[in-house]
């Protein structure tokens, strides 16, 4: 038996996607690729459009149909913590996940339900982004703001969480599933612990994480993968007092969203114009 998996990865305006196939021994890689300028295209107006494109991809090159597809997603929010098989319960419980992460969520839940609509009986499974800091001690989740906020569900989330995952596979510190999203069981190997290390996910998103004995004890980001160190376009950690000055000088939320998450870090700096 060996499974062939499609792995999507969706973006704010992308989506990237791999073909594997899975044997006992190792994954191969058949095909990959990315689909850049989603809603600025007309011919890819959306999400949807685009997974439709890559289906339509993989038979034009006669490459196999995948058995399943494993889906990247940003946030689980406070009640997702380990890879889930999408069903209706799911995806409602994902819809009302969106506000921690509204600028991702959405198109990722969209490219999940294309897959559904036209291949309703193939399986797909999500893995959360936020997952492996769900394991952080709680004086590493906790703001200093209020417990009543912290039940909310206000807390440090972490992102960047498969690729720490991925890294701690590579340094022998942990074992973990041989598919992507736990699609299939990995064989037991003893992981030998890895003691005390900081792992950096670098990019123009960027966060680091301290691991003891294989286990996050604390992250850079914080509640959204705008906190944290300064980052392309990204702000990073900020005083507080800061917002609360641009509210009161009449910036609305959706202003101060795009100057931190779009306008700031690297590009802003240096005195960028903004865009």
């Amino acid at each position: 038996m060996e499974p062939v998996i499609l792995s999507l990865n969706v973006g704010s305006s992308s989506l990237k996607f791999a073909l594997h196939r899975f044997s006992a021994e190792a994954a191969e890689r058949i095909t990959a690729g990315a689909i850049e300028g989603i809603g600025v295209e007309v011919r890819l107006a959306n999400h949807a459009a685009a997974v439709a494109a890559v289906f339509a991809t993989l038979r034009q090159n006669r490459l196999p149909e995948p058995e399943a597809v494993g889906h990247r997603l940003v946030h689980g929010g406070p009640r997702h913590e380990q890879p889930e098989r999408v069903s209706p319960v799911l995806l409602r419980s994902l819809r009302e996940t969106v506000p921690f992460a509204p600028l991702h969520l959405p198109n990722e839940l969209d490219a999940i339900e294309a897959v559904a609509a036209r291949f309703p009986l193939l399986p797909q499974v999500v893995c959360f982004d936020t997952a492996f800091h769900s394991r952080l001690p709680e004086v590493s989740r906790r703001f200093p703001l209020p417990r009543a906020l912290y039940d909310q569900g206000v807390r440090r989330y972490g992102f960047h969480g498969l690729s720490y995952e991925y890294l701690l596979t590579k340094l022998g510190a942990a074992s973990i599933d041989a598919a992507p999203c736990g699609l299939l069981p990995s064989p037991a190997k003893p992981a030998p612990p890895i003691g005390r290390a900081v792992l950096a996910h670098l990019g123009n998103g960027a966060s680091m994480a301290a691991v003891r004995g294989g286990e996050p004890i604390d992250t850079s980001m914080g509640f959204t993968p705008a906190g944290g160190f300064m980052m392309g376009t990204r702000s990073g950690d900020l005083d507080p007092g800061i917002l609360l000055y641009l509210l009161n000088a009449g910036e609305d939320a959706q202003r101060i969203e795009r100057t931190v998450n779009h306008q700031s870090g690297l590009l802003g700096v240096p005195g960028a114009p903004p865009t």
